[in-house]
């Protein structure tokens, strides 16, 4: 029999930034030997237990056109279990800038790591923040410079190194929006990277501000590519009347989480899509005020995240399979992979942990089978509830909520079966959302879960389970193959 849910490899991707190494540009604008370790070096708390400075560990405050360091970056990341980085790409109409890193990389062939690109097409402002206020690099469009930029990428896109769907170049844009006529710049680059041998690019538009919160179709891209802790509403902001705490009056400021339980609860989109988590994020480092501060992050609750977004991939039937992680080392935003002298190696092996489990739970799924004969173990019990059964234009609908009895969190995989007259069951197909926002269900059992408890699916009626009251949600654990039946 084949698998019930088809086995699948997904890539991990971390954002890196090239900015750690001094230019003419930045000293000019910010004064000499400036680099992102300046906004780092400023650091101080700003209320009770907030997290400032955030200093590096291992790496120390280091130069990026080091050979040595590019390479213990790798070294680190590979053994996190992360596939690859996606570098940012400074392009502005011909003009490259804080390009050594990944010039060397090229010219070097070392280190031996995957890689790809994301061109970051926002002017650079005075302000940080991407609304083009004292704007110091103007991005400039054409289709003269589409196929200029496109001869360079097509130079980095040859590397056996870099990162390809199904041989295709991976390319992200982070501000599609952007350009004026993005259909004709995609048509142009597609149409180069043909003529050069390729079978095409693999584009993805960044989701990181509204006018990327669509359809990449729209733009003629190929996926939409999260980018936290951007498009997540985490509720009312968190407030202290203690004078002493003033970060809270300069900066917004939420629980991380609270970002962890909100980015959970929202919907995966029906089109292309590769969702993303970020390790912590803090960058009042960057400005005197209106910063964003999401405060007591671990990496116990980032791995959770991870894990949770890892098992859900394992899920879907999308492919290519690719989660990315918000950043690897975003020192300025509070907001890195990399080795700190708080955490240590922990986010690092929070990463391992939470891929292995995921792998564990990929493997414990790919045993399951299509038309497979179960019997539930009385030892694993669930509390839940299927709120809403009803049929329609031959498909059983169906809506509820349900953890393990023991743990109250949600189980591993749910999946729609039909009840035999022995009491076993016949598997038919996976509950398609899982894991939903229940806050009231949370709020009754009164353990807040970072994880959530909901859920809901279809099936179609066929002629051999026609009956819609036999057709039950089984719960499995993948660790040992135990499967329960929800009650109602």
């Amino acid at each position: 029999m084949p698998p019930l849910i088809a086995p699948k490899d997904t890539l991990l991707l971390a954002f890196n930034l090239p900015q750690f190494h001094p230019i003419p540009e930045n000293d000019a604008w910010w004064g000499a030997g400036f680099t992102e370790w300046t906004n780092v070096s400023r650091g101080r708390p700003l209320f009770r237990g907030h997290y400032q400075p955030h200093l590096p560990a291992d790496l120390g405050f280091y130069d990026l056109r080091v050979p040595e360091t590019r390479a213990h970056q790798a070294t680190l990341a590979r053994e996190a279990g992360l596939t690859g980085f996606i570098y940012f790409h400074y392009w502005f109409n011909g003009r490259r800038l804080l390009d050594t890193p990944v010039n060397e990389i090229l010219r070097l062939k070392q280190p031996d790591y995957p890689f790809c690109l994301c061109w970051a097409n926002e002017p650079w402002s005075r302000n940080w923040d991407g609304q083009n206020q004292a704007v110091l690099m103007p991005q400039l469009y054409s289709p003269e410079d589409d196929l200029c930029h496109i001869e360079w990428l097509l130079q980095a896109f040859s590397d056996e190194r870099y990162i390809k769907i199904d041989g295709r170049p991976l390319f992200l844009i982070y501000r599609p929006s952007q350009l004026p006529d993005i259909r004709g710049t995609v048509a142009r680059w597609r149409e180069a990277a043909e003529r050069r041998g390729f079978p095409g690019l693999f584009l993805g538009a960044v989701r990181a501000f509204p006018e990327e919160f669509s359809d990449p179709a729209g733009f003629e891209l190929d996926a939409s590519v999260e980018f936290r802790p951007n498009g997540i509403d985490c509720g009312d902001r968190l407030r202290s009347d203690d004078p002493l705490d003033i970060g809270y009056r300069l900066h917004r400021v939420w629980d991380y989480s609270q970002m962890v339980s909100s980015a959970l609860a929202l919907p995966i989109p029906d089109y292309p899509f590769f969702p993303g988590v970020c390790p912590s994020w803090d960058n009042s480092v960057r400005r005197s005020a209106g910063g964003v501060i999401f405060r007591e992050a671990t990496p116990e609750k980032y791995g959770t995240w991870l894990r949770e977004v890892l098992m859900r991939e394992t899920l879907r039937s999308q492919q290519p399979s690719i989660v990315v992680v918000n950043a690897w080392n975003e020192w300025a935003e509070g907001n890195h992979l990399e080795p700190c002298q708080r955490w240590g190696h922990g986010y690092l092996a929070a990463t391992r942990e939470a891929i292995d489990r995921a792998r564990s739970h990929r493997d414990g799924v790919a045993k399951l089978r299509q038309r497979q004969v179960v019997a539930v173990d009385p030892e694993f019990r669930l509390l839940g509830n299927v709120d809403e059964r009803s049929s329609a234009s031959g498909r059983l609908l169906l809506r509820g909520w349900c953890v393990e009895a023991e743990s109250l969190v949600p189980p591993e995989i749910l999946l729609f079966a039909v009840r035999q007259e022995d009491g076993r069951f016949i598997l038919l197909s996976p509950v398609k959302h899982q894991r939903l926002a229940r806050t009231d269900v949370v709020q009754a059992l009164g353990a807040p879960q970072v994880l959530t408890s909901g859920w809901a699916g279809q099936v179609p009626l066929s002629d051999d389970h026609a009956d819609p009251t036999r057709i039950q949600v089984l719960a499995f654990r993948t660790r040992d193959g135990a499967a329960a039946c929800l009650p109602g």
